[in-house]
């Protein structure tokens, strides 16, 4: 009867067990340099003075470089000689800054 007992007692408890490679890890310190976020003993770090998106932002450093890292996207980006960040996306679906739209000189009608 004890036995029957404990067993629905442990069962009404929900009773869940964690196994190891479901237990989040820490990142090892320190971070590195950069905004970062830790997830699952990784960091994800982001360098540039910007986040993601898609518009255009100005830079007055023409060669610098940054990156934007998070758990789901990245962006490479370098400051252009037209003074604004143009980057590249490293994944699908990430949004990174490009530079200024220039006008073409067309009218339209």
């Amino acid at each position: 009867m004890r036995i029957v007992a404990l067993s629905f007692f442990v069962a009404a408890c929900g009773l869940h067990v964690v196994e190891d490679d479901q237990v989040p890890k820490a990142c090892a310190e320190p971070p590195p340099p950069g905004s970062c976020d830790c997830s699952n003993g990784t960091w994800f770090c982001t360098t540039c003075p910007f986040f993601e998106g898609t518009a255009p932002v100005a830079c007055s450093q023409p060669g610098a470089t940054c990156q934007i890292e998070t758990w789901e996207h990245g962006c490479d980006c370098a400051c252009g000689s037209d003074g604004y960040w143009s980057c590249y996306a490293e994944t699908i679906g990430s949004q990174c800054p490009h530079g200024a739209y220039h006008d073409a000189g067309i009218d339209a009608p």
